[in-house]
């Protein structure tokens, strides 16, 4: 049984942290200055991950051109700050969605969809909630991708697979990726003031799990990852560390 998580016993984490692979430093970070997307806290780290940013890269000026921070549309930005926030409470619950303890080949067949609605919060990485969240096969992923933004479907599933190479190549095979799209829209209990309707955002992210932890859990099922309730399922679990800003800790790849 999992403990009430108190108030006091919160884990402050920064928004944004380096972007570049086991890089966790939050301090003195520069945006890409192409995409206005990715931050890295100096030009060594940029150059390193410059292979792993550079098709994601592409598709964000393609599709999402970057823009001046005072013009950055607020869905974007929130987005920005939220899915760095809880990229790693979303690889949690990859692991236990896809049933990655027992099958990890489901990492190359699912991917996650979550929709999120704004929410009033003094954290920017916590001013949204979830609305809904479902597993979804690669060619449905792709679909609606298309549907949301044509001509993208393809181009980014391309470049999660040349991520998911890269990221297997730099952890010598402990780490793959899942594919994570994020829809922000400004509807809900608590929608942000605007004289205009605004336009939802598209984010897509491929999200990193460890083989080797999977490998170490399936072991031993009964260990309940950090602030989950044993009680409560996989959405559930989710939906509560996003409700109460209790993202897992950030762990730096030795």
């Amino acid at each position: 049984m999992v403990p009430s998580i108190k108030s006091s016993d919160l884990v402050i984490l920064p928004d944004l942290h380096c972007r570049a692979f086991g890089c966790t430093n939050s301090e003195k970070l520069k945006k890409c200055a192409r995409c206005k997307n990715t931050y890295y806290c100096s030009t060594e780290c940029q150059r390193k991950h410059w292979p792993f940013h550079k098709p994601q890269c592409n598709i964000t000026t393609d599709y999402q051109p970057g823009l001046p921070d005072q013009a950055e549309p607020i869905l974007r930005r929130h987005s920005r700050y939220w899915i760095a926030r809880f990229c790693d409470s979303i690889s949690e619950a990859i692991r236990v969605g896809l049933d990655l303890c027992h099958d990890f080949t489901n990492i190359t067949r699912y991917g996650m969809f979550i929709t999120l609605y704004p929410r009033p919060h003094p954290n920017i990485g916590s001013r949204f909630t979830i609305h809904e969240i479902d597993i979804m096969a690669l060619d449905q992923i792709e679909l609606l991708i298309e549907h949301i933004t044509p001509g993208a479907g393809a181009r980014m599933m391309a470049q999660h697979e040349g991520q998911r190479v890269m990221v297997r190549e730099q952890s010598k095979g402990d780490q793959d990726c899942a594919p994570v799209l994020l829809l922000t829209t400004n509807l809900g209990p608590h929608p942000l003031p605007s004289p205009t309707p605004m336009a939802p955002d598209l984010r897509f992210r491929s999200v990193c799990v460890s083989k080797g932890k999977c490998e170490t859990l399936a072991r031993y099922p009964n260990l309940v990852p950090y602030g989950w309730d044993a009680k409560l399922n996989w959405k559930e679990n989710l939906i509560r560390q996003v409700e109460e800003d209790n993202p897992v800790p950030s762990i730096t790849l030795a």
